[in-house]
C-alpha cells in the first residue's frame, strides 16, 4: 500500500480505482469480527474494539490498524475452527510462555468467560514445563489478580482437577 493505494509488486502498477484504503470513518470490525468480539468479551466489546483500533490508527497508522484488525479479530478469531474457549486456553498458554503480561491478563479474563477456572489455571501451570517455573508463577499471579475481580469472584473456588491414576502402557483417557 502506497499513499492509500494498492501497489501490485509483480506488475509494477497501482490498482485502477479499486483497493483504496477504507475511509477513516468506516468501521474496523467485519460482521464476523463483531460476532467473535461479542462472544469473547460481551455486548459492549465491538464499540470498545472500534475505539481501540481508531486510537491505534491515530497513534500509529491507519493501514496498520486495519491490517492488525483484519488478521486478528476479523481473521483468526473469526475462523470458527476452534471454539472460543479452546482458542483462549491456547492464547493463555502462549502468552504465559512468552511472558506478555498485559495481553495475558486480558486473555485470562476472556478465557474465564468460556472455561472453568481450574482449566485456565492448569493451562498456565502447564507452561512451567515449556517456559519454566518463573513464567508459570508470573502467569499464576495474574490469574489470582483476575480471579479477585468482582466479575470472577463466583468462579474463585477452583479445586484441583481429579487426577486419573497413571497406568503403565495405558493410553490417556479422552
Amino acid at each position: 500500500v502506497f499513499h492509500g493505494r494498492i501497489y501490485h509488486r509483480h506488475s509494477g502498477a497501482f490498482a485502477k480505482g479499486e483497493g483504496k484504503m477504507p475511509a477513516k470513518s468506516e468501521k474496523y470490525l467485519s460482521a464476523a469480527g463483531r460476532r467473535a468480539a461479542v462472544e469473547m468479551m460481551g455486548r459492549a466489546a465491538p464499540e470498545r474494539i472500534e475505539a481501540t483500533f481508531a486510537k491505534r490508527a491515530r497513534e500509529v497508522d491507519e493501514s496498520w490498524a486495519r491490517i492488525s484488525m483484519n488478521f486478528v479479530i476479523n481473521g483468526m478469531y473469526s475462523r470458527g475452527v476452534l471454539p472460543t474457549g479452546v482458542r483462549e486456553l491456547c492464547a493463555v498458554a502462549a502468552l504465559t510462555a512468552i511472558c506478555r503480561e498485559a495481553e495475558l491478563e486480558s486473555h485470562i479474563r476472556i478465557a474465564l468467560r468460556s472455561n472453568r477456572a481450574e482449566h485456565v489455571r492448569e493451562a498456565i501451570l502447564q507452561m512451567a514445563v515449556y517456559a519454566g517455573v518463573p513464567a508459570a508463577h508470573d502467569g499464576f499471579r495474574l490469574f489470582q489478580k483476575v480471579m479477585a475481580e468482582p466479575e470472577f469472584a463466583g468462579k474463585a473456588k477452583t479445586r484441583p482437577l481429579r487426577r486419573r491414576p497413571a497406568q503403565r502402557g495405558a493410553e490417556p483417557a479422552p
